[in-house]
């Protein structure tokens, strides 16, 4: 049935653009939050060790885990903030 199938095609469409437009969002969130740790690095949530911080990268679940060492900021982690990030 050829309606069927348009229909099939226009929801894979709509999925692989829906992925596509998240990896979009996720890659510029990502890159807006290493300009941040480039220029504050120290700004951020210090971790219990006292050696490791944390930045959130917004809209998104997720965060850096970094240290510092001799001015240079060295990102550990990409860590989920929730269980099971959505």
């Amino acid at each position: 049935n050829i309606t069927l199938l348009i229909l099939r095609l226009k929801r894979l469409f709509f999925i692989t653009n829906l992925s596509y437009n998240l990896g979009l969002r996720f890659e510029t969130e990502v890159e807006r939050t290493l300009d941040k740790l480039e220029t504050t690095p120290e700004y951020y949530f210090i971790l219990d060790d006292k050696k490791h911080r944390r930045i959130p990268i917004e809209g998104v679940p997720y965060a850096f885990i970094y240290c510092i060492d001799k001015n240079q900021v060295i990102v550990k982690i990409l860590f989920p903030q929730q269980e099971y990030p959505a």
